[in-house]
Protein backbone atom coordinates (compact mmCIF):
# COMPACT_ATOMS: atom_id res chain seq x y z
CA UNK A 1 0.00 0.00 0.00
CA UNK A 2 1.37 3.39 -1.01
CA UNK A 3 0.98 6.40 1.20
CA UNK A 4 -1.30 8.95 -0.26
CA UNK A 5 -0.06 12.53 -0.37
CA UNK A 6 -2.66 15.22 -0.43
CA UNK A 7 -1.81 18.58 -1.78
CA UNK A 8 -2.73 21.55 0.30
CA UNK A 9 -4.86 23.97 -1.52
CA UNK A 10 -4.78 27.70 -1.00
CA UNK A 11 -7.14 28.70 1.76
CA UNK A 12 -9.20 31.77 1.07
CA UNK A 13 -9.38 32.41 4.79
CA UNK A 14 -5.89 33.99 4.59
CA UNK A 15 -7.06 36.40 1.91
CA UNK A 16 -9.05 38.51 4.40
CA UNK A 17 -6.13 39.44 6.74
CA UNK A 18 -3.79 40.03 3.77
CA UNK A 19 -6.30 42.42 2.17
CA UNK A 20 -6.88 44.14 5.51
CA UNK A 21 -3.12 44.62 5.98
CA UNK A 22 -2.77 46.06 2.47
CA UNK A 23 -5.69 48.42 3.09
CA UNK A 24 -4.24 49.72 6.36
CA UNK A 25 -0.82 50.20 4.73
CA UNK A 26 -2.31 52.13 1.82
CA UNK A 27 -4.37 54.31 4.20
CA UNK A 28 -1.28 55.15 6.31
CA UNK A 29 0.83 55.96 3.22
CA UNK A 30 -1.93 58.14 1.73
CA UNK A 31 -2.42 60.07 4.97
CA UNK A 32 1.33 60.62 5.45
CA UNK A 33 1.84 61.94 1.91
CA UNK A 34 -1.20 64.18 2.13
CA UNK A 35 0.09 65.85 5.32
CA UNK A 36 3.42 66.80 3.75
CA UNK A 37 4.08 70.18 2.23
CA UNK A 38 6.38 71.04 -0.66
CA UNK A 39 10.15 70.55 -0.35
CA UNK A 40 12.28 73.59 -1.23
CA UNK A 41 16.01 74.25 -1.56
CA UNK A 42 17.60 77.49 -0.35
CA UNK A 43 21.21 78.41 -1.19
CA UNK A 44 23.07 80.47 1.44
CA UNK A 45 26.69 81.73 1.45
CA UNK A 46 26.99 80.21 4.94
CA UNK A 47 24.64 78.53 7.39
CA UNK A 48 26.10 79.35 10.81
CA UNK A 49 23.79 77.93 13.45
CA UNK A 50 21.27 76.31 11.10
CA UNK A 51 20.83 72.58 11.65
CA UNK A 52 18.30 69.98 10.56
CA UNK A 53 15.15 70.54 12.59
CA UNK A 54 15.47 74.36 12.59
CA UNK A 55 12.27 76.27 11.90
CA UNK A 56 11.21 78.48 9.01
CA UNK A 57 9.12 81.27 10.51
CA UNK A 58 6.81 83.97 9.23
CA UNK A 59 5.51 86.50 11.79
CA UNK A 60 6.43 84.18 14.66
CA UNK A 61 4.56 81.21 13.17
CA UNK A 62 6.45 78.08 12.14
CA UNK A 63 5.76 77.54 8.43
CA UNK A 64 8.34 74.84 7.74
CA UNK A 65 11.27 72.85 9.01
CA UNK A 66 14.84 72.33 7.79
CA UNK A 67 15.44 68.73 6.72
CA UNK A 68 19.09 68.79 5.55
CA UNK A 69 22.04 71.18 5.49
CA UNK A 70 24.76 70.24 3.00
CA UNK A 71 27.62 71.81 1.14
CA UNK A 72 26.56 73.08 -2.28
CA UNK A 73 27.72 71.58 -5.56
CA UNK A 74 30.09 74.52 -6.07
CA UNK A 75 31.72 73.71 -2.68
CA UNK A 76 31.45 77.41 -1.80
CA UNK A 77 27.83 77.69 -0.65
CA UNK A 78 25.44 75.86 1.64
CA UNK A 79 22.31 74.09 0.42
CA UNK A 80 19.42 73.96 2.88
CA UNK A 81 16.55 71.61 2.07
CA UNK A 82 13.34 72.43 3.93
CA UNK A 83 9.79 71.15 4.01
CA UNK A 84 7.04 73.74 4.10
CA UNK A 85 3.85 73.10 6.03
CA UNK A 86 0.88 72.25 3.78
CA UNK A 87 -0.83 75.49 4.87
CA UNK A 88 2.27 77.47 3.77
CA UNK A 89 2.59 75.93 0.29
CA UNK A 90 1.83 79.37 -1.19
CA UNK A 91 5.30 80.52 -0.08
CA UNK A 92 6.98 78.30 -2.70
CA UNK A 93 6.83 80.98 -5.41
CA UNK A 94 9.38 83.24 -7.07
CA UNK A 95 10.10 86.36 -5.04
CA UNK A 96 9.78 84.82 -1.59
CA UNK A 97 12.73 85.89 0.57
CA UNK A 98 14.59 83.68 3.07
CA UNK A 99 17.32 84.74 5.51
CA UNK A 100 18.98 83.36 8.63
CA UNK A 101 17.83 85.29 11.71
CA UNK A 102 20.82 86.30 13.83
CA UNK A 103 21.03 88.58 16.85
CA UNK A 104 21.62 92.16 15.68
CA UNK A 105 22.26 95.40 17.53
CA UNK A 106 22.12 98.61 15.48
CA UNK A 107 21.04 102.24 15.76
CA UNK A 108 17.55 101.26 14.63
CA UNK A 109 17.14 98.78 17.45
CA UNK A 110 17.81 95.26 18.60
CA UNK A 111 16.48 92.25 16.71
CA UNK A 112 16.80 88.49 16.79
CA UNK A 113 17.61 88.33 20.50
CA UNK A 114 15.72 85.04 20.82
CA UNK A 115 18.49 83.46 18.72
CA UNK A 116 21.17 84.54 21.20
CA UNK A 117 20.26 81.77 23.65
CA UNK A 118 17.95 79.63 21.54
CA UNK A 119 18.35 78.01 18.13
CA UNK A 120 18.62 80.10 15.00
CA UNK A 121 15.87 79.92 12.43
CA UNK A 122 15.16 81.01 8.88
CA UNK A 123 12.95 84.05 8.41
CA UNK A 124 10.48 84.08 5.53
CA UNK A 125 8.95 87.04 3.65
CA UNK A 126 6.32 86.09 1.05
CA UNK A 127 6.54 87.35 -2.48
CA UNK A 128 4.78 90.71 -2.89
CA UNK A 129 3.39 89.54 -6.22
CA UNK A 130 1.93 86.26 -7.41
CA UNK A 131 5.08 84.57 -8.69
CA UNK A 132 5.50 81.35 -10.57
CA UNK A 133 5.84 78.24 -8.40
CA UNK A 134 9.44 77.20 -7.75
CA UNK A 135 11.38 75.02 -5.35
CA UNK A 136 14.81 76.72 -5.56
CA UNK A 137 15.70 79.97 -3.81
CA UNK A 138 18.78 82.08 -3.05
CA UNK A 139 18.86 83.14 0.59
CA UNK A 140 19.57 86.74 1.63
CA UNK A 141 22.51 87.79 3.83
CA UNK A 142 20.12 89.59 6.18
CA UNK A 143 16.48 90.53 6.51
CA UNK A 144 14.91 92.44 3.62
CA UNK A 145 14.81 96.20 4.15
CA UNK A 146 11.05 96.57 3.82
CA UNK A 147 9.38 94.00 6.04
CA UNK A 148 5.80 95.20 6.56
CA UNK A 149 3.06 96.55 4.33
CA UNK A 150 3.01 99.79 6.39
CA UNK A 151 6.68 100.42 5.59
CA UNK A 152 6.08 99.77 1.88
CA UNK A 153 3.76 102.81 1.79
CA UNK A 154 6.11 104.98 3.87
CA UNK A 155 7.98 108.01 2.59
CA UNK A 156 11.41 106.98 1.24
CA UNK A 157 14.21 109.57 1.50
CA UNK A 158 17.73 109.68 0.07
CA UNK A 159 20.19 111.61 2.20
CA UNK A 160 23.59 112.91 1.12
CA UNK A 161 26.22 114.02 3.56
CA UNK A 162 29.96 114.61 3.62
CA UNK A 163 30.26 112.21 6.60
CA UNK A 164 28.13 109.20 7.41
CA UNK A 165 29.40 108.38 10.90
CA UNK A 166 26.81 106.52 12.91
CA UNK A 167 24.46 106.12 9.95
CA UNK A 168 23.74 102.69 8.53
CA UNK A 169 21.07 100.72 6.75
CA UNK A 170 17.87 100.82 8.76
CA UNK A 171 18.96 103.72 11.00
CA UNK A 172 16.11 105.92 12.23
CA UNK A 173 15.83 109.40 10.72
Amino acid sequence: MRPRVRRRRFSFVWLVPVLALLGVGWFAWDRATRERGPMITIMFPGADGIEPGADLRRRGVTVGVVRTVTLGKDLDSVEVTAELAPSAAGLAVEGTAFWIVRPEVSLSGVSGLETLLGPRYIGVKPSPIDGAPTDEFVGLDGPPLITTSEERDALMLSLRASRASGIGVGAPV
